[in-house]
């Protein structure tokens, strides 16, 4: 089971609902990777935008990136577009971020 913090705080915004088990897990049956390795801002967002725009609702992107500012600005993509920031996973050399997307917007 995934392990959930309680959502709705400004520390959810920022630092994402999920502790870093509950991360892993997800890690493991995500439904898009998205590549940004090697990539500067704002590439790592851009990719993320251009993916989530296909992606179904509450479907799972991971984000594969190196540059640091992924940290500040995947929140903050997150919050303006009211997709759902999961957390970071920081490995040797890059990070795992982790986005959910948004539920689709209603008709009308």
């Amino acid at each position: 089971m995934v392990s959930r913090r309680s959502a709705g705080s400004l520390r959810d915004y920022v630092h994402g609902v999920l502790d870093k088990a509950g991360l892993a897990e997800v890690a493991q049956q995500c439904d898009v990777v998205i590549d940004a390795r090697g990539t500067f801002c704002p590439e790592p967002i851009i990719r993320t935008q251009n993916a989530a725009a296909q992606m179904a609702p509450g479907a799972v992107a991971m984000i594969l990136a190196d540059d640091a500012g992924i940290e500040v600005d995947l929140p903050a993509w997150c919050i303006s577009t009211r997709n759902e920031y999961l957390g970071v996973l920081r490995e040797d050399g890059f990070l795992r971020a982790f986005i959910r997307r948004s539920p689709a917007p209603p008709n009308g």
